[in-house]
């Protein structure tokens, strides 16, 4: 399945987010890190969920938009 994600820096630090996915996080030194580090996390989240009989949020069911402030 595929998943938007977001990524930011920050002191140095990159996070990336999964909006579809509250609560899963990547950290890293680059940017690619980190979202490699978030692909690891949904994975072992996803297992975990599957051997609960669950499963991860679809991606569509989170829309992103733009604010102006």
């Amino acid at each position: 399945m595929r998943y938007d994600y977001v990524a930011w820096k920050e002191e140095g630090t990159w996070t990336a987010h999964c909006p579809a996915v509250p609560g899963a996080y990547g950290l890293g030194a680059t940017r690619g890190q980190a979202v490699a580090d978030l692909q690891g996390a949904l994975r072992e989240l996803a297992e975990y969920l599957r051997g609960i009989g669950e499963h991860l949020p679809r991606a569509g069911q989170v829309r992103t938009g733009e604010l102006r402030l």
